[in-house]
């Protein structure tokens, strides 16, 4: 065993550890999180509860803890329209045994505009914020007892919602930069094959040919029989060539999309089971076209384009191969980030969804973390090399569209995030376009998404 395969067998378990490390994390903060909603209640028999006062009606209370974060809203079956819910009362959110207050809510028109309608309820956003002690939070309904709620309001329903949280800590970003590390001296100590200097394999027909040339003493006529039919058989033997190697590329690019959205449509509750999904993928993307290799008996190196790229023998090369791919991922996340400002989204993507919570944003950085490889390895290195012999526009066409739809499931509804995912496909097809190997788009990919993931300890 070598000193490099050595460091890469380390490199591989402290990569291990540090993923299980970081999803033990994502499962300590999953356990935390809670989406707690009261039941319905008539308004109209709040004053009758437990806890409710001349001048309040008690709606919901729960207990939560210090460093927590929570976030308060109300939820009515009724559309609130303001004309009539107008200073209609206020909603108070306080610690009931420290007796502090933490949210004072009129119901006046900035309020009232920020009211989220469906066809069956709207919800008020009351506030959020990281609980400052241990307390029982309780949620009251304000009226002086000289403007009580009107009388046209009490047969509405109304209920409280509560999301409890538990913010990313040190413990997150030491599993976070110790999967940054590891995973950062795979991508940076890629295997490479030399560069092979020799001339191409003759074509089928030439083959045919030299095995079947005539010698001195066979006739004119007997010459001429043997090229027209070392001809027909090299341009059958081409033929078929060609239809095995459309077959190979079309076939094996539809056949791993179709796996990983089939891996797509498993239903996932958790964060964790998201990340499990992410690493079926993962596997999906790189088995399958070993699989391949292994049946068209094509080295896994020349599968994946592992080869030293174009212009790496001087030392300037290699510092470019390195350095430049970096600053180019960095510059596209930064654009990626403010694309989502400048383009509208339609919807909320389920991605967002998704990092919206503490344990969704640490799996996601995680994962995130690892894909880069897999994805490049399979949309540069298969994909691009299994459609290059038609072409490097159809290569890379194919190449772009194929990663754009992989990633449509995730940014629906966020043109925005489309558009930046579209445009990181193109860099990096256009990196491996350009130096003949997918380590500067791995590199490239790498740095774009661990930029974007930095964010969520920012």
């Amino acid at each position: 065993m070598t000193i490099h395969t050595a460091f890469r067998v380390l490199g591989f378990f402290a990569l291990l550890a540090s993923i299980l490390f970081g999803l033990m994390r994502v499962a300590a903060h999953q356990a935390h999180e809670l989406d707690a909603e009261s039941d319905f209640h008539r308004l109209g028999s709040l004053a009758g509860r437990e806890g409710s006062t001349t001048i309040t009606s008690r709606l919901y209370g729960i207990e939560l803890k210090r460093g927590e974060t929570a976030t308060f809203e109300l939820c009515f079956d009724d559309p609130l329209d303001p004309a009539r819910w107008k200073d209609a009362f206020s909603v108070l959110v306080w610690g009931e045994r420290t007796q502090t207050l933490g949210l004072n809510i009129p119901l006046d028109e900035p309020h009232l505009a920020l009211v989220k309608r469906s066809e069956s309820r709207s919800c008020l956003p009351l506030g959020s914020g990281e609980i400052p002690q241990d307390d029982r939070y309780v949620i009251d309904l304000y009226h002086p007892a000289d403007t009580p709620i009107p009388e046209e309001l009490l047969d509405v329903h109304a209920a409280a919602r509560v999301l409890i949280r538990l913010p990313l800590g040190r413990l997150d970003a030491i599993a976070f930069f110790l999967t940054l590390l590891t995973s950062a001296f795979f991508v940076l100590t890629l295997p490479t094959m030399r560069r092979s200097g020799r001339e191409k394999a003759p074509s089928a027909r030439e083959t045919v040919r030299d095995e079947a040339r005539p010698t001195a003493k066979r006739s004119k006529e007997a010459e001429k029989e043997t090229e027209f039919e070392a001809d027909r058989a090299g341009e059958g033997h081409a033929a078929r060539s060609e239809r095995r190697a459309a077959s190979f590329a079309l076939g094996g690019s539809v056949f791993g999309l179709a796996l990983i959205y089939a891996i797509f449509a498993i239903p996932r509750y958790s964060s964790l089971e998201v990340a499990g999904k992410s690493l079926l993928v993962i596997a999906v993307q790189l088995t399958v076209p070993l699989m391949l290799a292994r049946a068209f008996q094509i080295s896994p190196a020349a599968l994946f384009a592992l080869v030293r790229p174009r212009g790496d023998r001087r030392p300037v090369g290699r510092m470019v191969r390195y350095f430049a791919p970096i600053a180019a991922g960095v510059a596209l996340s930064f654009l990626a980030r403010q694309l989502l400002f400048w383009i509208p989204a339609t919807g909320e993507a389920p991605i967002t969804t998704f990092i919206a919570a503490p344990s969704g944003a640490l799996a996601f950085a995680l994962m995130g973390l690892l894909s880069p490889l897999a994805e490049e390895l399979f949309f540069r290195g298969f994909v691009y090399g299994a459609f290059e012999r038609f072409g490097t526009a159809m290569a890379s066409l194919m190449s772009v569209v194929l990663f754009a739809a992989l990633h449509y499931v995730q940014t629906s509804g966020s043109l925005g995030a489309f558009v930046a995912i579209a445009l990181a496909g193109c860099l990096f097809t256009a990196l491996r376009a350009l130096t003949g190997s997918v380590h500067a788009s791995v590199i490239a990919h790498f740095a774009y998404n661990a930029a974007l993931a930095l964010t969520a300890f920012t």
